[in-house]
């Protein structure tokens, strides 16, 4: 059943849905997110549209991507938006109103929520602590520790400890983006309170975002989809440890070539690139263990599937916010156990028969369990069942369905007339 107004109302499984997003990168975890999730609810039988800012080293995205001006994602725009700006964000309102509902991932631009808040229900979409943060890590440079203050102006005082207003690659904010960081949680509260729901990629994310922003009276909690990889065929390897991501401070890599030192005949293949990749070649020389690393760069998913089946364990000691951490479902799924960092929804997924978790910065304890559990899968530890267990818990068919009530729910409130968020 659909209103005048061409909403769903009913619990229909076939609606137009817009999504959109940032940044397109094929290494990033939103955008795989999107992108698995896009295709997904398409071969579900909804009509989906995708809008991206703009894309990175001539990515070529699976479906149906339509890149439009990056300019209209940015926050700091909507503090003073020109008439151009403004002209640019009713003609991408005047597109998206044609969708029976709009999902916003990685992003909540305020003119054009503002633009759409009478013509289409509203979805955010919140991935990690961008929201809550404004260099969007949570993580204190200095300390190496995850931050629990509230964002505002105090992050300015914070940052002149801690310098930790920089960009991933550790370049410092410019004045224009300190200025940014001090309207942070204004412009946040003020989106939220403009979208019809609120979606979370775990419970502790949800838990974060309320205790600095307050209770959401429409919001929902979906993990992100694992991406329909079959199982690799059994190659496990003894003594092999696997650690992905981008090459970082707030990844925790150094953590691991400095626990690989207690790890005694144990190899560790890292995966990704990054700005630190010389500093980490450099430390695993002065550690002695630079015989046992190899710094593999970036893989496509299909070869990634095939380290983490070789691998006897997975490493992934955050030392910032992970509000989830993709890597962590995708090894369970090929059978290779995790051991991480306590951090934020790493915990909803590092479960013990899975994995085990550590305390932050706790390199002792990271190799310790590492060691524990390169021991049991030389033994022969059986985690041929994890593929199925992991897609029963994360796969594909469960976000569908997630995210098919969250978005009826979403348009049912907005037919209603309950469209706020906050109180």
């Amino acid at each position: 059943m659909r209103t005048p107004a061409g909403h769903v109302t009913g619990r229909e499984t076939s609606f137009t849905l817009a999504l959109l997003t940032p940044q397109y990168d094929r290494r990033g975890g939103a955008e795989s997110v999107v992108e698995t999730g896009a295709n997904a609810l398409a071969q579900h039988g909804l009509q989906v549209s995708v809008f991206a800012g703009s894309t990175r080293e001539s990515a070529s995205p699976r479906g149906p991507f339509e890149f439009v001006d990056e300019a209209l994602f940015a926050e700091a725009r909507d503090i003073v938006a020109g008439p151009g700006h403004r002209a640019r964000v009713r003609e991408l309102a005047n597109r998206l109103s044609s969708a029976q509902i709009v999902d916003m991932h990685r992003t909540a631009p305020v003119a054009l929520l503002k633009a759409l808040r009478s013509r289409v229900p509203t979805m955010l979409s919140l991935h990690s602590s961008e929201m809550t943060c404004p260099a969007g890590s949570r993580f204190l440079v200095r300390s190496g520790s995850v931050c629990e203050r509230a964002p505002g102006p105090g992050c300015l005082i914070v940052d002149r400890r801690e310098q930790c207003l920089t960009l991933a690659e550790g370049v410092p904010f410019t004045w224009k983006s300190r200025v940014r960081a001090l309207w942070r949680s204004k412009l946040t509260r003020r989106a939220t309170s403009l979208a019809t729901m609120v979606v979370f990629n775990s419970a502790d994310m949800k838990r974060l975002f309320e205790r600095h922003f307050g209770s959401l009276t429409m919001s929902r909690v979906i993990p992100p989809p694992l991406r329909e990889l079959p199982p690799s065929p059994p190659s496990r390897q003894p003594g092999r440890i696997a650690i992905i991501g981008r090459l970082i401070e707030m990844k925790g890599f150094a953590d691991a070539l400095n626990a690989l030192v207690r790890l005694t005949g144990a190899h560790l293949d890292v995966y990704g690139e990054g700005p630190q990749r010389a500093q980490l070649e450099k430390t695993s020389q002065q550690l002695g263990v630079h015989g046992r690393v190899t710094f593999h760069g970036w893989v496509g998913p299909d070869d990634l599937a095939l380290a983490l089946a070789r691998a006897s364990c997975l490493l992934v000691p955050t030392r910032g916010y992970e509000a989830w951490g993709m890597v962590g479902p995708e090894a369970i799924a090929q059978g290779c156990p995790v051991v991480a960092y306590d951090s934020g929804g790493i915990r909803e997924w590092c479960l013990p028969r899975f994995g085990t978790l550590v305390p932050i910065g706790n390199v002792a304890a990271l190799s310790l369990a590492a060691k524990d559990w390169l021991a049991r899968m030389a033994a022969g530890f059986d985690t041929s069942s994890w593929h199925s267990e992991a897609h029963q818990r994360w796969g594909v068919p469960r976000y569908v369905e997630q995210y098919l009530e969250a978005a009826h729910a979403a348009m049912s409130a907005f037919s209603r007339g309950q469209a706020r968020v906050l109180p």
